[in-house]
């Protein structure tokens, strides 16, 4: 990533400065040497104690105090003051965080954040607290943190070391204060280094060796260290880096006398990432031509192993998915908008979604059942979604022979000649709302049945049973459905029926079976549930559609005559089945007593 990066050597300069609720004089230049007199590109100023007073300990008074130090440290620039710009100002009552920076680089400094919180009296005072700034300058994240070392060493407490041994020794223990004298340092310098090293504390943090005296505590006004307090390391500056370099260039305190704390500045040299748009283009362009390589190699892909299907009666299919590519891949049929089912109601795949593993097969099974309704939607496309990958079309086609079976009743007698001869603009009007109409029309206004002529096909297939007389079984015995089938295709293109007699048994039942509406109508079902004598049945036969009606009487008679002079049962379920359109154990007893007649 770094490829695209050059890199630009920034210097930033971080001061820490405890106050002691001291205000700067007005137009003071004194804080010149602390802020390096604006040599630097970037100058962070920690303050701290900025506002001791009673009042401010839980709500804060203003940023009287911080705009006079503000005023100060741009002072503090001396000739260089027009060539910075305040960058933030983050405050918590006493503790104030100052970012400035080089107008030419301002514009590179972006997504600036602070964030601020009390640790003093009752948890949140004012007195002590944490401020925080993040901003990112070219491609480089900085973030500088103040918080309050001085409350939390001196809320730890350890015993003096009875010997000099261990790890006082990583720093000179002791500081003169004055030619003759010597006091005892505060070790809290070596502990916080140790506690560094051992993970116990501010992991990840570095510190720029310590070559300086004590920064606290000082008499007023004095570079005299005051002899009550022992001298201590309680101003210090850490850093830490993630994915850039940072090299500590000065690290020392300055000889400000305000406070009883001596101000300490850190110089570190930052190597800035910037971004050269020209290598990232090239870099995106080279990463967008591997991604779409990896892409091409691990797509997921499915092949589809199709097979014809052929329509009639329902049939089932299958399709082979096989999955060639390296990785899983999730397929779906994809429905043609919002709210529509994924296929025609003549066919649907199973299952319609799913997931092949790589080098992995799946059946697909498409089921279809297409009936003259369906006949102006054969062709059809669909879209199988493979998720994140090339998509496929499945196209299922066919070219519908028309049929008898499955035309309405009433309607068969208005062809003018076998149907498989007739135009499709009269097999549409047949089949469409005025054909419906006619289909209601069984019945009259008054609910008694209308009379019909009788259909052509079916007295074709009565008569050719008729010729054949008397055989077992005929209606129950075992027949192949494609030579029944063959019988019915010569009834719709009007060639001579030349199928065995069972075969011709078979269609009549199929074609009975296959009526929109069945030959006995439901309106009289409840009826034959009941029926109990002869004349009874025929009571109910009255009340039969004419079309209905004669065909009934007349397959009756033809089962009669071919089955002997005793019917089985097995014929007489399979002949309720034919007339009542389904499943009818009630009613059987209504059949038999038409057939013993």
């Amino acid at each position: 990533m770094m490829r695209h990066r050059n890199i630009r050597i920034l210097s930033i300069r971080i001061a820490t400065y405890n106050v002691n609720d001291r205000v700067p004089p007005s137009g003071t230049k004194e804080l010149g040497p602390l802020v390096g007199h604006g040599q630097d590109d970037i100058i962070v100023v920690g303050l701290q104690e900025a506002d001791l007073r009673s009042s401010s300990m839980l709500v804060s008074q203003g940023g009287d105090r911080a705009a006079a130090w503000e005023e100060a440290i741009f002072n503090g620039f001396g000739d260089n003051r027009d060539l910075y710009e305040k960058v933030e100002l983050v405050q918590y009552v006493g503790v104030a965080l100052f970012v400035f920076a080089r107008s030419e680089i301002r514009t590179e400094i972006r997504r600036c954040e602070t964030s601020s919180r009390g640790i003093g009296l009752l948890g949140f005072g004012g007195n002590k607290a944490g401020v925080a700034a993040r901003m990112k300058i070219y491609d480089t994240t900085l973030e500088r943190r103040r918080y309050d070392y001085y409350s939390l060493l001196n809320g730890l407490g350890f015993p003096a070391p009875t010997t000099t041994g261990g790890a006082s020794q990583a720093l000179e223990p002791y500081w003169p204060a004055k030619e003759g004298d010597m006091l005892r340092v505060d070790d809290s310098d070596v502990l916080l280094i140790s506690d560094i090293e051992d993970s116990k504390s501010f992991i990840g943090f570095k510190e720029a060796d310590i070559n300086f005296r004590p920064t606290f505590k000082y008499v007023h006004g004095s570079v005299t260290l005051d002899p009550k307090r022992a001298p201590a390391y309680t101003d210090r500056i850490l850093y830490k880096t993630r994915d850039t370099t940072v090299v500590p260039k000065s690290y020392k305190p300055d000889d400000l006398l305000w406070s009883d704390h001596l101000p300490l500045a850190g110089v570190y040299s930052l190597d800035a990432h910037v971004l050269d748009e020209s290598k990232r283009s090239e870099q995106l362009v080279m990463a967008q031509c591997e991604l779409d390589r990896l892409d091409e190699l691990y797509r997921p892909s499915l092949d589809v192993v199709e097979g014809d299907l052929e329509f009639g009666e329902p049939v089932r299919r299958e399709l082979t998915l096989k999955n060639n590519g390296r990785v899983p891949a999730s397929f779906s049929f994809r429905t043609p908008s919002e709210g529509k089912p994924i296929c025609q109601p003549w066919f649907w795949p199973t299952p319609f979604k799913g997931v092949v593993e790589s080098g992995q097969e799946l059946k697909i099974v498409v089921v279809a059942d297409v009936d003259a309704e369906s006949t102006l939607s054969l062709d059809v496309e669909k879209d199988m979604n493979v998720e994140e990958g090339k998509e496929s079309f499945i196209s299922l086609c066919g070219q519908f022979v028309p049929t008898t079976t499955g035309v309405a009743l009433d309607l068969l007698p208005r062809l003018p000649g076998a149907i498989q001869k007739l135009p499709l603009a009269t097999r549409k009007d047949l089949l469409g709302p005025a054909g419906d109409a006619r289909e209601a029309s069984t019945y009259s206004e008054t609910g008694t049945p209308t009379k019909g002529k009788p259909p052509r096909e079916i007295w074709r297939l009565l008569e050719h049973l008729m010729g054949v007389g008397e055989i077992p079984d005929l209606f129950t015995g075992t027949v192949p459905l494609d030579e029944a089938l063959a019988v019915i295709d010569a009834l719709d293109s009007g060639a001579d029926i030349e199928g065995s007699p069972r075969a011709v048994a078979h269609a009549l039942l199929l074609v009975l079976y296959k009526l929109p509406s069945p030959l006995i109508p439901k309106e009289v079902h409840v009826l034959c549930k009941i029926v109990m004598t002869r004349d009874e049945v025929y009571a109910i036969v009255e009340k039969i559609p004419g079309v209905n009606a004669n065909v009934l009487i007349g397959v009756t008679s033809v089962v009669r005559l071919c089955s002997g002079d005793k019917v089985d049962d097995a014929t007489v379920k399979a002949l309720s089945m034919a007339v009542f359109g389904g499943p009818t154990s009630f009613m059987e007893p209504f059949v038999k007593a038409l057939l013993e007649g």
